[in-house]
């Protein structure tokens, strides 16, 4: 058995008297932090250099020839109607055609669709930051391991330079 050190002890029972002004100072501070993190909320955060520089870099031919490549390397994955995209059936394109499409909607509908691209690259944008903080602090027992895990936030970095392009090109 560990024996009770008494000092820890009565260290651990004596509180901290704060005066008045002390207790308001911590106050302000906790709401210039709740202010500074409503103001990341609603305005975000700077995108990373690496991904706003291959974003800035590159022309958009360069993307749709980048965005072609990056589709053929991604794993493929099977499970019915959730990982297949919905073909149009040749039997609806003669009626389909005599539809008059009402423009403004759809601008709209395809805003929409770009801002879910977006949403998934911020998603991935946010991924690629943890990996990137955890890369220095992890500890790996092989180098296999690591590799893998460069390898990792190398894909999500890409994911993301992926869904910024792409909704940009939708739009």
């Amino acid at each position: 058995m560990k024996p009770i050190n008494p000092t820890n002890d009565q260290e651990s029972n004596h509180q901290t008297n704060l005066t008045r002004a002390q207790v308001e100072e911590l106050f302000r501070e906790l709401e210039k932090q709740r202010a500074r993190e409503r103001a990341i909320q609603a305005n975000g955060t700077v995108l990373p250099l690496v991904i706003s520089e291959a974003l800035d870099d590159a022309s958009p031919a360069q993307f749709k020839d980048d965005f072609k490549n990056y589709e053929r390397t991604i794993q493929r994955y099977n499970h019915d109607t959730w990982t297949r995209a919905e073909q149009v059936h040749k039997e609806f394109i003669p009626d389909l055609k005599n539809w008059k499409l009402d423009a403004y909607q759809l601008v709209v509908t395809i805003h929409k669709i770009a801002e879910t691209t977006r949403l998934q690259a911020r998603a991935s944008t946010e991924l690629y930051e943890q990996l990137q903080y955890l890369q220095n602090k992890a500890e790996f027992t092989s180098g296999k391991d690591r590799e893998i895990f460069n390898n990792t936030i190398e894909q999500a970095q890409r994911l993301a330079i992926y869904g910024f392009g792409s909704a940009k090109l939708q739009e």
